[in-house]
């Protein structure tokens, strides 16, 4: 476990999610229930954190935020840059940089917005080269 020694505590906001994203991870929790390929606490775990997003209608969701089917530069430790992509558990892939919004990573990813950074500060999110809602694709 990481640990943050000598930071300033940081204020934790709450994911920032589209009405439709919201409700297609709603689904995706009751499939990948059925499925049963994810465990039941990891499910309950996406599910709390959904209770506690700001959600907001398509047309005025924020383009700093990374959404659903967003690609984005993640930062590792000041030095990597990597383009990921943050997409649904079936269609998550590692070597294509795809990674799923259910594990651990995309958990703290998705909702989140530019410039913020994850485990004590290794982590930051760069710019988001590409999120569905600012070209009005709501059907990925």
């Amino acid at each position: 476990m990481i640990k943050c020694a000598n930071k300033p505590s940081v204020i934790k906001r709450p994911p920032i999610l589209s009405e439709m994203d919201y409700y297609r991870l709603l689904s995706t929790i009751q499939h990948e229930k059925q499925r049963g390929t994810t465990s039941r606490r990891r499910l309950s775990r996406f599910r709390h954190l959904l209770k506690n997003v700001h959600m907001y209608p398509i047309r005025w969701f924020p383009v700093d935020v990374v959404s659903m089917n967003s690609v984005f530069e993640l930062t590792v430790s000041g030095d990597a840059l990597y383009i990921v992509r943050l997409v649904y558990p079936h269609e998550a892939n590692f070597k294509e940089r795809k990674l799923s919004v259910l594990s651990s990573l995309g958990m703290r990813l998705f909702g989140r917005r530019t410039g913020d950074s994850l485990r004590c500060g290794q982590l930051r999110i760069g710019k988001i080269l590409y999120q569905p809602e600012l070209y009005d694709q709501f059907d990925l």
